[in-house]
């Protein structure tokens, strides 16, 4: 079956051929979001710790509704080992 070369003719589209010029700049759309934080504040390192199941039980019982990996670095920071 032989490909129609109308198929892909823009000439049939509306418009096509005729210049359309902006008539106002284009403007960037404001950012959604939350800004992001300077790159000294990024927490992108990880450290692999193993826990038995008893022990990750029991963190994440102390931990209650904070993430695990916050609850920890809380710690580590409240016992001065990032000082």
């Amino acid at each position: 079956m032989a490909m129609s070369s109308k198929r892909n003719d823009l000439s049939a589209y509306k418009g096509a051929g005729s210049k359309k010029v902006l008539t106002t700049p284009l403007q960037t759309p404001p950012a959604i979001g939350r800004p992001k934080k300077p790159k000294a504040e990024k927490r992108d390192r990880k450290v692999l710790l193993s826990l038995t199941p008893g022990d990750e039980a029991k963190l994440k019982e102390k931990a209650g509704q904070v993430p695990v990996a916050t609850y920890v670095t809380n710690l580590l920071r409240g016992q001065g080992v990032f000082d």
